[in-house]
Parts: structure tokens; sequence; C-alpha cells
């Protein structure tokens, strides 16, 4: 079934929430002053926008669209239901703020096809820690044009909503079919307590955009539905482009890790130079400064421009001697913490789906909601009961 349709369907059906945190209607009220308009391009003499008094819709050439700030809670979920009409494929996002006023590092962004006509948009996003403020951005490709009519941003009903949502993007992309590695759960053994008990678990996921996307795929939402009562708390603490070479110096173990005691670290991404000597220094230092020790999971990172081994001859399924992969399983080994090759399963799935590797990501190296599915049902599954 199309993508488009079943969010038409899950639009129709899902319960709304009684409370509106942000909405516009560009059909009722022309667009305001405090909506920000930032050219994009070197060109900036093709930048352009203007509001159709007659259709009621905001167009956007090379210029980005942001909405005033809006009040939000943190670490909530948001159903984000837009009317949109793109020619190229456009970016949305949640960008969040603190109470200062400041702009978080982590953020949600995802993306639009292209349409003929205006298409009605359902997402769930999920709100950052320490975030008390967000606005809703759309970005059109380079050169091209995207029409907004409506948007309207309210907090989720519940977990079952946003699972709801997640199962029907799902059933938008070929099955994922993963088999976890029988050694699994050998460092995570107070985590695997805590979920069978339907406890609480404080995961912060930290690495680059790739871990922030992992970290917004809702995997825990699906992770939750196989323990009843288990409560697992996601906090992306990520920085663009950084890796645990930016990690271990300065104290910012501190900052982006301590800061939130969690009970779970997953570290990922696909910026960390290589270096597993820099991944293992930040394992040390996070235990130096946590008592007690939260339990640890390295990932190795899927997606990026290479993301695809149909295309890419240099990513065998099957990690090399030399492999990044080999030394992050060794290393991991060494430290005593959990590893998930979350490069070679992604590898795996992609070398055997039919869909073109673009019409999993949202720009060359970032995955969208289809392709951050793939990320929610394999970590999911190594998750699940044994």
């Amino acid at each position: 079934m199309p993508y488009l349709l079943l969010l038409l369907l899950l639009a129709a059906s899902a319960c709304h929430s009684s409370d509106s945190t942000f909405s516009a209607n560009f059909q009722e009220e022309a667009l305001s002053d405090d909506w920000d308009l930032i050219p994009l391009g070197k060109d900036t003499t093709q930048n352009k926008t203007a509001f159709n008094e007659m259709s009621g819709i905001a167009v956007a050439q090379n210029v980005r669209l942001e909405s005033p700030k809006f009040p939000i809670k943190p670490l909530q979920y948001y159903r984000v239901e837009m009317q949109v009409q793109a020619d190229e494929k456009t970016m949305w996002a949640l960008i969040f703020y603190n109470d200062k006023g400041e702009m978080l590092l982590a953020d949600h962004y995802s993306s639009i096809d292209p349409s003929i006509d205006f298409q009605r948009y359902v997402f769930y996003a999920q709100s950052k820690a320490n975030a008390t403020q967000a606005a809703f951005w759309l970005q059109p490709a380079e050169g091209k044009s995207a029409s907004l009519k409506a948007i309207s941003i309210n907090p989720a009903v519940d977990a079952r909503a946003v699972k709801h949502w997640s199962d029907s993007v799902y059933q938008t992309i070929p099955s994922v079919v993963f088999s976890p590695p029988t050694h699994r759960f050998q460092h995570l053994d107070k985590t695997k307590k805590a979920l069978e008990n339907g406890e609480k678990v404080r995961v912060v996921m930290l690495g680059n955009s790739i871990i922030n996307d992992t970290g917004n795929s809702a995997w825990e939402v699906l992770v939750e539905e196989m323990y009843p009562g288990a409560d697992l708390e996601v906090i992306t603490s990520v920085r663009g482009g950084t890796g645990c070479t930016y990690y271990q110096h300065q104290n910012r173990v501190d900052t982006f890790v301590v800061q939130y005691q969690p009970d779970l670290l997953m570290i990922g991404g696909i910026s960390h130079g290589n270096d597993t000597a820099a991944i293992h220094s930040v394992i040390r230092q996070v235990r130096e400064r946590m008592e007690p020790d939260p339990e640890i999971m390295v990932m190795s990172g899927p997606v990026g421009r290479g993301g695809d081994p149909r295309t890419n001859v240099e990513f065998t399924l099957q990690p090399s001697p030399g492999d990044f992969r080999t030394q992050l399983a060794q290393m991991t080994s060494d430290a005593e913490v959990e590893y998930f090759d979350m490069k070679s399963a992604w590898g795996e799935y992609m070398a055997h789906t039919h869909a073109s590797y673009d019409y999993f990501l949202r720009d060359p190296v970032h995955a969208n909601a289809r392709g951050r599915q793939v990320l929610a049902r394999l970590l999911a599954t190594y998750f699940e009961p044994e």
C-alpha cells in the first residue's frame, strides 16, 4: 500500500489530543510576520516567498520557512500533521530550545516526498531532554519550491498512537528479517532484568546525527510493547559530525553523558574516525565518574553515503580482519561492554531489498521516516525477549 495512503488512513483513525500546541492554517490567515524566511544557497536572487490569498498557501523557493517558537515539554511525543506540496524531496524539522532560548544540538529531521498536488502527512516526533520550546522548519530542495497549506503540532495521546503510526510506516517498506546474535545481553543483565520486571530504564544515545536519527526512530516504543510495564526513557545526546574523538576531551563526558545519569549508555554513529581507543576512553571515563556504572552498548554505524552494499563495492557484509567493525568487536570484548554490529545488519537488509537506497533517505546521508523504521526494527529485534 502506498506510503501516503497509509498515512491518510492513519490520520483518519488515530485519536487526536485535546490540547493544541501549535497550528497555522493559511487558508484562514495570512503568513504572519513572526514566521522567519531564511535564504538558502549562494544565489540569493532566486530566493522567493509568497502568500497566495486566493488559494491560502505559503510558497517557498530557496527559502526555509521557520515558524515562531512554541512551548513544549521535554521528552514528550508530538503528532505533526501538515498539508504540503513539494517539487522535489523536501526537508522538514522540529528544532528545540532550552529555557534560555539556546538551540539544542539534538533535533528531529525528516522529509516530504515530491508530489504534484497537496498531500496530508502525519508524523510523530519526540522532543529532546532540556527542551522547553520548539520551532517547525520547512526547507525545499535547492532551486525548487515547496508549499505549505496548514500545520498542526499536538501532544501524542499515548504510546499506542506512536506505535500505530510506526507500524503504518513500516508497512510501506520491505519487511526487516534479522536474527539477533545468540550472545546478546551478555553485558546487559541489569537492562534485561529491568525490562522483564516492567521497570524504567533511562537510555542515553551518544554520537552524531546518525545516532540522533536512530534515537528518533521510536524504537523504544516497540521494545516497551514486548515487555509489559517497561518504560524506556531515551535521551539523544549528540553533536552532528561528532564521535568519541570529540567526547573524550575537556570533560565532555560529564556534559553529554553523566548529567543524564543513564542506566544504559548506547554509543554509535559513523563519526568516530575509526578510533576505537577514543571510544574506550569514553567508556573508562563514564565508569570512573558514575556510581553505579551504567551498562554500555557500542554499535557500528549504519546508513551514510556508502550505506548500500548494492552500489558500494567496499561495503562487505562480513567484516574483514582490518575492518573497523572487527576492531570494534575486539575493543568491546576487552572493555566488557555489549556490541551490536548494526552496520552489517543494515547492509544485509539493503542487499536484499527491492527498494532504492534513496527511498530510505531524506538526503544523501541521513534516513527519513522509512529508513528510521529499518533502524527501529533492527534495534527492537536485538532487545526482544529471548
